[in-house]
């Protein structure tokens, strides 16, 4: 039997929202102009509609031109160095009024992604989409390393500890109570605690 594939503990920290929204206006970009210019233009000159080819024609109206071009060349590639020729002249002709009509973005974002970010994005052979979901977890930040999860685990137990610590006491709500149980309970440099004794106990407590 095969050997089950280990899957490795992580934590999620948090998510980096900044980040989120960086890659998410990235991803608008290159589906704006891959919805309003790119496919609209590879279904006129029928040209194959392939994730791939649309993500490097979002980015390179050039690159759209040379492999058009190239379809019509092998169309009249019997015609010799002439119907070579014409078949340029023609997919030049044919590209750029279709560029008219369904124009490149003057001023664009930045319409080209890292291999990873383009794996956020779906074709369904007519749309190019994303997926919110997969978007929040590309850009959560997780706790991976082995110390660093027995760190995180301790200091969950001591967050448990002084949740309970603290429940039943006037100081629980507000949000200097560390600072004043730090009047209260003093560190040593060499991390032993011990007991203020000149401190009112008594306001600790809920009346």
């Amino acid at each position: 039997m095969p050997r089950e594939k280990k899957v490795q503990e992580r934590i999620l920290l948090y998510n980096n929202f900044g980040r989120k929204n960086d890659v998410e206006r990235r991803l608008k970009d290159v589906i704006d102009v891959a919805n309003e210019t790119v496919i609209p233009i590879c279904k006129a000159l029928g040209m194959p509609l392939l994730k791939p080819a649309i993500l490097k024609y979002v980015a390179d109206d050039e690159a759209l031109l040379s492999d058009y071009t190239n379809i019509c060349k092998r169309k009249l590639g019997e015609l010799g160095r002439f119907g070579q020729q014409l078949a340029a002249e023609a997919a030049e002709s044919d590209f750029e009024a279709q560029k008219r009509s369904h124009p490149y973005p003057r001023f664009p974002g930045c319409r080209q992604l890292a291999p990873d970010e383009e794996g956020l994005l779906t074709f369904d052979g007519e749309v190019m989409s994303y997926s919110k979901e997969k978007l929040t977890e590309y850009t959560n930040v997780y706790l991976t390393d082995k110390k660093g999860i027995e760190g995180y685990r301790r200091a969950e137990e001591l967050c448990a500890f002084l949740n309970e610590f603290f429940r039943g006491t006037q100081l629980a709500p507000r949000r200097d109570a560390l600072m004043e149980w730090s009047r209260v309970i003093f560190a040593s440099p060499t991390g032993i605690f011990w007991i203020n004794p000149q401190q009112d106990f008594s306001k600790l407590i809920k009346k």
